[in-house]
């Protein structure tokens, strides 16, 4: 063998691992970037949930809010009277 054989050796020695780590790196770069989906995609889902209960407190709060401040009339409208009934 001549050194011409021998470096034709080597190199394609040198190519094939760097071949296979290239290929076992590209699977382990699609399976991150589909963890990353999966993750992006319930981060998603919980914000939407959180966005819809905030959208009920919202609206339970101006419910609440009328009915507190009927409430306090109506305290106010017996207090008055029970006040000119003790006159």
């Amino acid at each position: 063998m001549d050194a011409f054989e021998i470096l034709v050796i080597i190199l394609s020695s040198i190519f094939a691992l760097m071949l296979i780590a290239v290929t076992i790196s590209a699977f382990i770069f699609i399976k991150v970037l589909k963890d990353i989906r999966n993750i992006t995609q319930k981060a998603s889902l919980a914000a939407d949930n959180i966005e819809h209960a905030a959208e009920f407190f919202k609206n339970t709060s101006g419910a609440a809010a009328v009915a507190k401040l009927v409430g306090n009339a109506i305290e106010t409208f017996r207090s008055r009277k029970s006040k000119k009934e003790k006159d």
